[in-house]
């Protein structure tokens, strides 16, 4: 009996054994298969070339005396590492990433914050390498609870960081509550930083990350005032099927090292932001010490309401005198800027002083001076028409000296109020009005513009700008035949009008670029220009415009001028197309 149960025994047994085998052999096939695809995707990205772009962003992505660092940067090299990459790191702008992943002319930008408006042309690893927001710091010992207590405050902001100028940034929450401050903006966070310790600014904007890492350096103290909640993964271009495998692996290498407490991810973490990056730890605490701790709570909860509710009582016994400080400060400021008026004024009356006694006096002295050698020659016809040649321009420069001044003084005094001008007809009116100043010399001139209007946010008088260029030009070419080249490009991403004018005349000296645009250029009398570049600068500082001198050929003045101006775009159906910037 006992053999016969034994038998049975495995017969009934027999089955399971045959079903653990062929389970077993599938769990071995499959395995095999997924660790083939596994290995030939890893070969398959194994050599691969990578060109990465970065914009400083502290801590993810920085530069410490020349050498890259950052917690995207080194996470991307170390995941690199492991996948045999060969990795190329591009430095730029913002912005400048932005429009190298729009162009393809990147493969991947670390550290980027995730934007819906970037897509679709721009996608986003699925792993976030850190979650980061805005916050708002003061110098310490100062605090600010609230959001509506920044009215009136001077708060410094990086001039193009997403926490002040994105959809959801600082600049967005003040008009949202209507709370109205001066917002001062500088280039980077370390700026802001030592605004914020020399009083400069009551308060400053920096992104959360960076502020966990420095705050217990810096004379600096966190608000509870926090914003603009972003994740920060790594951007590609959309069309780049290379770039989303690259991505890919990047998201699978990321996600193990997150499930791993002692991976790289969580050493750069506290590398660079601080924190605890080692393995879970479970603690039994004793029964005594959870009821001490929870009695201690309640004291701490007790002090805590007392505590607020006397601060309450002094917030409010000392609102009256805030307020009234408040008001004492914007009177400052007030007269402040009506001391920077006056100061405006008094200098813009020296200056007119300035024309009057040195200009005007040339003028009226070359004119005496002229009369008095006409009645000398004026029975040799030739010599007294040379004479009369030369009065003639002295009043000629006398005439456009006044109207110069008259101009000036719209342009420094008159209300601006923007219209739409089309650029191009206004640069080919101005150059044709040089031409006809100058009909005994032979200019020759091309001008490279695109079909398209370019409308810029102007006046009429917006000529002045180009017309003075090119009389310059040419008045002080030394050649018989001068040679004027224009180029007139648009810039859509920026909305940006660019206008080169390059002429082939006798240069301008590097000593004297930083000078060109101001009364005080009188290097010699034979290089003075009047009050025309003058102009040119007080009229693109209205029209938020700006101008660049440089050589026409790098490193040899004497091979001529190169000037860029920029002028701000509006938005404006297009005729057809035409070249353009981008």
């Amino acid at each position: 009996m006992g053999n016969t149960e034994y038998l049975v025994s495995r017969r009934m047994k027999r089955p399971h054994f045959m079903i653990l085998n062929h389970a077993f052999a599938t769990f071995i096939l499959v395995s095999s298969l997924l660790a083939f695809i596994s290995t030939n995707e890893v070969n398959g990205q194994s050599g691969t070339e990578l060109t990465v772009g970065y914009f400083t962003n502290r801590p993810l992505s920085y530069k410490v005396d020349e050498e890259l660092r950052g917690l995207s940067i080194d996470l991307l090299r170390k995941i690199g590492a492991s996948e045999g990459w060969q990795i190329t790191f591009r430095e730029g702008t913002r912005d400048q990433c932005h429009q190298w992943l729009l162009n393809g002319d990147v493969d991947l930008v670390a550290g980027m914050e995730e934007r819906s408006d970037l897509k679709p042309q721009v996608r986003f690893s699925n792993e976030t390498v850190a979650s980061n927001w805005g916050v708002i710091y003061t110098s310490k010992g100062w605090e600010i609870d609230s959001i509506l207590e920044l009215e009136g405050k001077w708060i410094g902001v990086v001039k193009d960081d997403i926490h002040y100028s994105g959809a959801s940034g600082l600049k967005q929450l003040m008009d949202s509550f209507k709370v109205e401050t001066f917002l001062v903006t500088f280039d980077n966070y370390n700026e802001v930083i030592e605004a914020i310790e020399d009083g400069n600014v009551d308060a400053g904007v920096l992104n959360h990350l960076l502020g966990q890492a420095v705050e217990d350096d810096r004379d600096i103290s966190r608000t509870g005032i926090m914003f603009n909640p972003v994740e920060v993964k790594f951007a590609y271009p959309s069309n780049d099927t290379e770039a989303e495998g690259s991505a890919r692996i990047i998201d699978r290498n990321i996600r193990e090292m997150k499930n791993d407490r002692t991976s790289d991810y969580y050493t750069l973490l506290d590398e660079y932001i601080g924190g605890d990056t080692g393995p879970d730890v479970r603690v039994e605490f004793p029964r005594w010490l959870i009821q001490l701790f929870f009695l201690v709570l309640g004291i701490a909860l007790f002090l805590l309401a007392a505590t607020l509710f006397f601060r309450y009582r002094v917030q409010a016994r000392t609102r009256e005198l805030e307020e009234a400080n408040r008001q004492l400060d914007l009177d400052i400021r007030k007269r402040k800027e009506v001391e920077e008026r006056l100061k405006d004024e008094r200098n813009r009356s020296v200056f007119y002083l300035d024309l009057l006694i040195h200009d005007m006096g040339n003028i009226n002295q070359g004119l005496l001076n002229s009369t008095q050698i006409y009645h000398m020659v004026k029975k040799d016809r030739e010599k007294a028409d040379n004479v009369h040649e030369t009065i003639s321009q002295l009043v000629g420069r006398s005439v456009g000296l006044v109207k110069n001044v008259h101009k000036f003084a719209q342009a420094t005094t008159a209300p601006f109020r923007p219209e739409p001008i089309d650029l191009i007809p206004i640069v080919k009116k101005a150059l044709a009005s040089v031409v006809l100043s100058f009909p005994e010399v032979d200019i020759s001139y091309e001008i490279k513009a695109p079909d398209e209007k370019v409308i810029v946010p102007a006046e009429p008088l917006i000529e002045e700008v180009f017309y003075n260029i090119f009389h310059n030009a040419v008045k002080y070419h030394e050649k018989a035949s001068p040679m004027i080249e224009v180029n007139v490009m648009v810039d859509r991403f920026i909305k940006k009008a660019v206008i080169e004018i390059a002429d082939r005349g006798r240069g301008i000296p590097d000593n004297m670029k930083t000078t060109l645009f101001t009364r005080a250029h009188k290097a010699n009398e034979a290089m003075h220009l009047g009050i025309g570049l003058s102009l040119v600068k007080v009229l693109l500082d209205r029209y938020k415009g700006t101008i660049e001198v440089h050589d026409r050929v790098a490193g040899d003045h004497r091979m001529g001028t190169n000037f860029i101006v920029t002028l701000p775009l509006i938005d404006a159906p297009l005729e057809r197309g035409g070249p353009s910037l981008h």
